[in-house]
């Protein structure tokens, strides 16, 4: 009986451990209603854990992230407004379609540090993330 008990409980907690959360994220200032925004979620290690991506209403795009296991996190997305399948770049390969991270994390001549966009999910969450143009 003792062991149903300790098993039943090991059980439990290893459930509350893996919890699941969705994340809602917001991105606003699209400068065009056209095109596709590609959105990738990273964990801490820097690992793609999720990719989705979204259409764009009034300048804003919404989309969720389910089935995410607490811990620390990183969004990074672009937004190809010509629907070519490709962030397209102009000279000195400066970005020329919106893109961003999360925390609005900016770089310098570059992309942000990846330890800038780190946020962490413990239970549902909703971000907005602000388009560099």
């Amino acid at each position: 009986m003792k062991s149903i008990i300790l098993t039943s409980i090991i059980a439990l907690f290893s459930m509350v451990g893996m919890a699941q959360n969705t994340l809602t994220i917001k991105i606003t200032e699209l400068e065009k209603n056209t095109g596709t925004v590609f959105i990738s979620l990273s964990d801490a290690n820097e690992k793609v854990v999720q990719k989705t991506k979204g259409t764009v209403e009034n300048g804003v795009c919404t989309v969720m992230l389910t089935n995410i296991e607490s811990g620390k996190y990183a969004v990074t997305y672009y937004h190809d407004a010509n629907d070519n399948g490709k962030l397209d770049t102009g000279m000195f390969g400066k970005p020329e379609e919106g893109y961003g991270y999360s925390n609005d994390a900016r770089g310098f001549m570059g992309p942000a540090d990846f330890e800038d966009q780190i946020f962490e999910i413990n239970s549902d969450l909703q971000i907005t993330l602000k388009t560099v143009n």
